[in-house]
């Protein structure tokens, strides 16, 4: 018969400032979990969110882009209303949420790898790998337009936004065949 497995799992000593270390244990009583798995799951989901972003380099940009709209949001409201309160409301209110835009911005710019932006010169079928003519000009003009709006359009529906994208333009191109505009 053989042994069940041992659970593998390394002892750990570990220092933390008292802080801290009351902060731990009241998120491990509010979550009903022991000290260590409080501990365990806190680490475990700062990989994650690495993972999730791609690696610490985007967590960092992530974090600085929030402190930096935070801040700005929360000043900005209280400029607009001279109110204190008014500064955790600052996600609703247009011109606070559009200087925390800003300034998201300013910050993504500052550190925009430098060099010239050129656009892929591909076709959507060789994107996605079937076979069209690398050598037709509309359907480069076409993709160019779609590839200079791609974050956008991502952003704001997916690969489907870009397909909603695609069959305007093919129908905006008909139209204009049939009306001979």
């Amino acid at each position: 018969m053989a042994k069940p497995k041992k659970a593998t799992r390394a002892q750990v000593g570990l220092r933390i400032p008292e802080g801290l270390r009351e902060r731990v244990e009241k998120a491990a009583k509010n979550s009903g979990r022991s000290l260590n798995a409080e501990i365990l799951e806190r680490l475990e989901q700062s990989f994650q969110t690495e993972d999730r972003f791609g690696g610490p380099g985007l967590v960092g940009l992530a974090e600085s882009i929030t402190t930096i709209m935070s801040a700005t949001g929360q000043r900005a409201a209280f400029y607009e209303t001279s109110e204190i309160m008014s500064a955790s409301r600052w996600l609703n209110m247009p011109f606070p949420y559009d200087q925390a835009k800003e300034a998201a911005n300013a910050i993504l710019e500052r550190l925009r790898p430098p060099g010239k932006i050129v656009v892929p010169k591909r076709s959507w079928g060789e994107v996605l790998g079937h076979h069209r003519s690398k050598d037709d000009p509309k359907e480069a003009a076409r993709m160019a337009k779609i590839f200079e709006q791609i974050g956008r359009l991502l952003a704001y529906g997916g690969e489907e936004a870009i397909g909603e994208a695609l069959a305007a333009q093919e129908r905006a191109e008909k139209k204009m065949k049939e009306t001979g505009k």
